[in-house]
């Protein structure tokens, strides 16, 4: 343990704790000045700008009146659910969404620690508890001001904060490579589409693939495809819910019919089993796989589906109807590049993910040690030298 560690409360640690509006900010259908983050957009610990609120100027500006959030100030979600932490980074202009308190830590804080430390199991632990006993579980914002923490001192809190920064910068750059490559195969898949003068139906090269899903599996619900990219990498392995699911193998095109103008399409890195409101679409020969993802990743077949989709409140798009969608057919040459690089970017892609698996479970079996001080790392201005001396610690 640290031989000069302080206990004391989040409000001492922090120069400023404040809530937000208790009220939805109302999202605007123009340019965004900027984005509202509610608890839905706090992610594996940053902001998932893709689940936040588009806002206007106005809203933007009544929204922080309180306070601006810049960066390395901390968004705490206190309620649906309890305990996710971002850390607000960038230039992308945030405020607070619902059910949120903003956390700037004081000059003897360091804020990426000060995430970690309330991230740690002990601090989760802690916090859903105070949030137990009531209808709907949540902190007020004198909870979260006198919650308790312990600091180190500010070299020591550098240190792991250093450690577990360079897992983390790892795993955003995974992320960043992967976006990047499907980029380049949309794009060259479009093209290759564009140019094609040849037609067929989406049904002509893949199908629906209905088998049920086993409850041991790993599953993926809806919530967890992202909008707008064809990278999965979130999913869970508990054996909730025990509904009926789908199953579904690597490479398979997972496509979630529900609203679909959220333009949720993936590939799936895994095998396992999912929502039955995800379509599990496979390639009916080999060949087709790059433009099975290229046509039903793209804006035109969204568009298809959203016009079929039935019902009002909850449209979804069944197979029925959007398997006659017309796409274009390259020449075989090219229909064979445009595999060649989809196959070997999304194998890539998913090699990429599995990596990101590994260095999140080491950081997340190393963040109660390091926080606690069972573990102690060298003050060292080598990321890697650290990283190293705590994992050898850890085993």
């Amino acid at each position: 343990m640290w031989s000069n560690g302080r206990s004391t409360t989040l409000s001492a640690a922090c120069d400023l704790i404040v809530d937000c509006p208790h009220r939805t900010a109302p999202e605007t259908e123009t340019e965004p000045f900027g984005y509202a983050v509610g608890t839905r957009a706090v992610v594996a610990g940053r902001i998932d700008f893709s689940a936040a609120r588009p806002v206007d100027e106005p809203t933007y500006v009544a929204w922080t009146a309180r306070a601006v959030p810049k960066e390395d100030d901390l968004i705490l979600c206190r309620e649906a659910p309890v305990g996710p932490v971002a850390r607000v980074s960038g230039d992308t202009r945030v405020c607070l969404g619902q059910r949120t308190v903003l956390l700037r830590p004081g000059p003897e804080t360091d804020s990426r620690f000060l995430q970690a430390l309330l991230t740690s199991p002990r601090a989760q632990r802690h916090m859903r508890g105070i949030a137990e006993g009531s209808t709907v579980p949540h902190l007020n914002v004198s909870d979260v001001r006198t919650l308790r923490v312990l600091l180190p001192p500010l070299s020591e809190q550098r240190a792991i904060a250093s450690v577990l920064g360079a897992l983390d910068d790892k795993v955003r750059n995974n992320e960043r490579v992967s976006d990047s490559l499907a980029d380049v195969c949309a794009s060259y898949g479009d093209q290759a589409i564009s140019s094609s003068t040849m037609t067929t139906s989406l049904a002509h090269v893949c199908e629906v693939v209905r088998t049920a899903g086993d409850v041991t599996q790993p599953y993926l619900g809806l919530d967890d495809m992202p909008k707008g990219s064809t990278v999965i990498g979130h999913w869970t392995r508990d054996q909730d819910p025990t509904g009926a699911s789908w199953k579904f193998e690597p490479m398979d095109v997972l496509f979630g019919k529900l609203r679909p103008y959220f333009r949720k399409v993936g590939v799936a890195p895994i095998e396992g089993r999912c929502s039955r409101e995800i379509l599990v679409i496979r390639p009916k020969e080999q060949r087709y796989f790059g433009l099975t993802i290229t046509t039903m990743a793209s804006q035109r077949f969204i568009d298809h589906c959203v016009a079929v989709s039935t019902g009002t409140r909850m449209p979804r798009a069944e197979w029925r109807d959007i398997s006659t969608f017309a796409i274009s057919a390259p020449p075989p040459a090219e229909l064979e590049r445009l595999n060649a690089l989809a196959t070997s970017a999304y194998r890539y892609i998913i090699g990429l993910t599995a990596e990101s698996k590994t260095l999140t479970a080491i950081r997340d079996a190393l963040l109660p040690k390091l926080v606690s001080g069972q573990i102690r790392v060298p003050l060292s201005n080598d990321p890697e030298e650290q990283i190293g001396a705590a994992i050898e610690a850890l085993a």
